[in-house]
């Protein structure tokens, strides 16, 4: 289904941002702004030292004695708000629209908006600059097991963390025999890359992820050796979840596994795994499912989807554990993808612990199959994730906000400085930290009269929901 704009109800517990009484009602829809955004042409917001609104600017007042994280700045500060559908309308926009906040238009996957002029009556020193995104976009999961929803300023999508036991970003600087991958999760389940074929070694490298450093994996016999207790299935229930991408044309490939020598009975056998050329019961390029015990039951099932090559893939494997049985799950970039029962009860690795290994990205030793791919951001929960959390998984890698910001000595801007980053240049831009804190210090920015910001919103496909922008704002700090 098609979903083109959507409403998200105002965080109205944050100080830094009011009551939100003053919100626009959803949905009104702003108007194409002019080619270039100037004071007269594309609207301009204006504050002066005692923190009103200058006659005939349509803009935002600058409050004294506000500022962004806090109600006792300095008397004088100036604070410039765009949250209402005519803040935006006054801004130039680009495949853009405002439903309840900054959206993507209908039917486009990336949108660019350039924003109306934040103006002073004279230069000022600016200083901050926040916005506030409905959810976490283009943002990993945090380290440690942080709980996310209770530490967080987001209004949806944010990750409840417990139960995770693995988590992997890959964010390793080589990838060579007996590399520790570093394991965030809080449970000391580092894992180990090793190599069955010693010439092996230099095909495991590091790549462009997901989020960020991501690992390539174009060796036959690499693996990583996992701390069993993160892939056991002792507790019952649990979810298997990664980013994958296909980079290469082979037969298969292990995704995760639960191994163990075929002679000795009734010990796990339990595979996520890229059919990748087919193997006879899957077809080509779908995941398929294979777990049981050694020497007795088991079930192999192959997907609804297809993994596209050269493109990030979500991909979760959920168990729930039932009466004498257990339900086996897919789900492909959000969406469920296959669902059995398998009609025997859940493996368990306290059978013969001490001869069952886990793995990722391929298996070792005793059965040694390529793992071949792309991987980032592998977790592991002891506990079945709800079909809402998956999804938030996968949104969360799908969708994306970058902002820069220019600070002009003209009122227009007629002096066109470029759109930077943090870090003062062109090729960097604002993206959240995911630490809470969604205000960024301008101590690179010169001294002007006028702050514009430039916001980039972008997601996987155009029948995703738009990630949303609820408000922008910026603090500046008169001269002495």
């Amino acid at each position: 289904m098609l979903l083109a704009v959507f409403s998200v109800s105002c965080v109205a517990d944050n100080p830094a941002y009011g009551d939100g009484s003053d919100r626009a009602s959803a949905g009104g829809e702003a108007t194409q702004g002019p080619n270039s955004a100037g004071e007269e042409s594309g609207g301009s917001a204006s504050a002066s030292a005692s923190g009103t609104s200058s006659p005939g600017t349509g803009g935002a007042a600058g409050t004294a004695g506000e500022s962004l994280g806090s109600t006792d700045g300095p008397t004088g500060v100036l604070l410039f708000v765009d949250e209402l559908v005519t803040d935006f309308a006054a801004g130039e926009h680009g495949q853009t629209a405002f439903d309840d906040g900054l959206i993507i238009a209908t039917n486009s996957a990336e949108g660019t908006f350039r924003s109306r002029l934040f103006v002073a009556d004279d230069p000022v020193r600016w200083v901050e600059f926040g916005w506030r995104p409905a959810a976490p976009y283009g943002l990993a999961l945090p380290d440690a097991a942080a709980q996310e929803d209770e530490t967080s300023r987001y209004p949806e999508g944010a990750a409840d963390l417990d139960g995770l036991e693995l988590l992997y970003h890959f964010d390793e600087p080589e990838f060579t025999s007996r590399t520790s991958i570093a394991d965030t999760s809080g449970s000391q389940a580092a894992g180990t890359l090793g190599f069955g074929d010693p010439m092996d070694v230099g095909d495991v490298e590091p790549t462009e992820g997901v989020f960020g450093s991501a690992m390539r994996n174009q060796a036959q016999s690499a693996y990583i050796d996992a701390p069993l207790q993160a892939l056991g299935s002792e507790a019952g229930s649990f979810t298997w979840s990664a980013w994958y991408r296909v980079n290469g044309a082979y037969q298969s490939a292990t995704l995760l596994s639960l191994d163990s020598p075929s002679d000795v009975p009734q010990t796990p056998a339990m595979y996520l795994l890229y059919a990748g050329d087919g193997d006879g019961l899957c077809n080509q390029d779908e995941l398929a499912v294979n777990v049981g015990r050694q020497n007795a039951e088991s079930l192999r099932e192959c997907s609804l989807g297809t993994l596209d090559a050269q493109r990030w893939h979500h991909v979760v494997m959920r168990t729930t554990e039932l009466s004498n049985d257990f339900r086996v799950e897919v789900f492909l970039d959000g969406n469920p993808s296959g669902s059995w029962d398998a009609g025997f009860p859940l493996p368990d690795t306290s059978v013969g612990a001490a001869d069952v290994t886990s793995f990722v990205a391929g298996q070792g030793p005793p059965s040694s199959f390529g793992g071949q791919g792309d991987y980032d951001e592998v977790a592991v929960w002891d506990r079945a994730l709800s079909d809402a959390e998956v999804r938030a998984l996968y949104l969360r890698g799908a969708r994306f906000v970058s902002v820069q910001v220019r600070v002009c000595s003209e009122p227009g801007c007629e002096d066109d400085p470029p759109f930077v980053g943090p870090d003062g240049s062109p090729s960097t831009a604002f993206v959240d930290r995911g630490d809470g804190d969604f205000f960024r210090s301008l101590e690179q920015a010169p001294v002007g009269r006028t702050l514009q910001y430039e916001v980039t919103l972008r997601r996987a496909s155009a029948d995703l929901r738009s990630p949303l922008v609820e408000r922008v704002q910026a603090l500046a700090q008169p001269l002495p």
